[in-house]
């Protein structure tokens, strides 16, 4: 239990801030949320002082930075650039961590910032939400990626920000879509889907409710080709390089228990809750679209552990989704569902945390956490 500690007291911190702005509303509804830069600043705080220690990759990121050895970087241009320039500035693993930290969580806080409808929310929803692992902690692990993330979340929301003229728009949209792919090549999966949203959003409910459950049942009855359609394109990706290493790591069928697979289960229940109680222009709304194409991809992506990087450019979207979509859903429908988001994912939240507990644990490990500020 001291392993987990901080950890405990995180997570009372943040629920606390935002039953606060359930209970005392008045310090959201100006121009500045006050509650969701207590909450954000604290995640800021927990994930960029943590020591190297914290989070499997961290620590080998830290030595490649510190040494510039290019093994993290040898396919991603922007990512070396970026390290590059920071070791002009220092050498400090807490000087690296916080500054890494910094441009992975811009871009997610940004994008809350501007278009959620309940940010401490949508805050509270990072830390324990993830089809698989959860996004919170994710971010303390890969580096690369949550970068990419980041300048992928400002790509769009230039792109989809109407009060932007449309040539200087799009130009500003594919320049940080680049940096996007040029920091983490996986920014390249969410192509497609940006294309469709953009040129063509599918918002009638029995479309999403039938493709949802065509999906699903397919994953339920164990059909899928993705590891060998994944195995080919981490090879085009990578190469010789470490991308091509992630085609040979499959986990999907530790969570899968046939229709009851617990890593696809709770967001297909949640996209079915969206698409049924949700009015057309709800639907419609591009975050929204993002994540009901999230618990499609998930659905199709099920037996393999790679889906979680992959679709992570889509999964993320939930965190703002969930609120905007049930802003204007009845009580009696609103109720029951965060009853069930907030009730599922913190019991896997603390789940998550018990396997790491054990000996035989593997994967992402953030416990114990150490920081160099934070005392808890």
């Amino acid at each position: 239990m001291e392993l987990v500690r901080p950890y405990i007291i995180f997570y009372i911190i943040i629920f606390g801030i935002y039953l606060l702005s359930l209970a005392f509303p008045k310090l959201r509804k100006g121009k500045r949320d006050w509650y969701f830069i207590a909450a954000s600043t604290l995640v800021f705080l927990l994930i960029g002082t943590r020591a190297d220690t914290v989070g499997t990759d961290t620590e080998d990121y830290v030595s490649s930075f510190q040494h510039l050895d290019s093994y993290y970087a040898q396919d991603d241009v922007l990512f070396r650039v970026i390290v590059y320039v920071l070791r002009l500035f220092g050498s400090s693993a807490e000087y690296y961590i916080f500054i890494v930290s910094l441009l992975g969580l811009f871009g997610l806080f940004y994008i809350i910032d501007k278009y959620s409808e309940n940010k401490t929310m949508s805050v509270a929803l990072f830390t324990i939400l993830g089809p698989m692992e959860l996004f919170f902690f994710l971010y303390f692990s890969m580096i690369r990626q949550t970068i990419a993330l980041s300048f992928f979340f400002i790509s769009l929301c230039i792109l989809f920000d109407n009060s932007q003229k449309n040539k200087k728009k799009l130009w500003l949209f594919l320049l940080f879509y680049l940096f996007s792919c040029l920091t983490h090549k996986s920014a390249l999966f969410a192509a497609p889907f940006i294309a469709i949203i953009y040129f063509k959003k599918f918002d009638k409910r029995v479309f999403w409710i039938a493709l949802i459950m065509f999906t699903y049942v397919l994953a339920g009855l164990g059909l899928s080709i993705t590891q060998t359609v994944l195995s080919k394109v981490f090879e085009v990706l990578g190469g010789d390089s470490h991308y091509a290493a992630y085609a040979d790591i499959t986990i999907g069928a530790i969570e899968s228990r046939g229709f009851m697979h617990l890593g696809i289960l709770p967001f297909t229940i949640i996209g079915l809750i969206v698409s049924w109680f949700t009015d057309n222009k709800t639907r419609e709304n591009w975050i929204v679209q993002f994540f009901l194409w999230s618990v499609v991809m998930n659905n199709i992506f099920f037996d393999n552990l790679n889906y979680n990087r992959l679709t992570l450019y889509l999964t993320m979207f939930s965190i703002i989704a969930i609120p905007n979509a049930l802003k204007n859903v009845k009580m009696i429908v609103k109720l029951p569902t965060l009853v069930f988001v907030f009730g599922y994912f913190i019991y896997k939240m603390i789940g998550q945390f018990a396997f790491q507990l054990s000996p035989f644990a593997s994967g992402n490990i953030i416990v114990p956490y150490e920081s160099w500020l934070l005392k808890f």
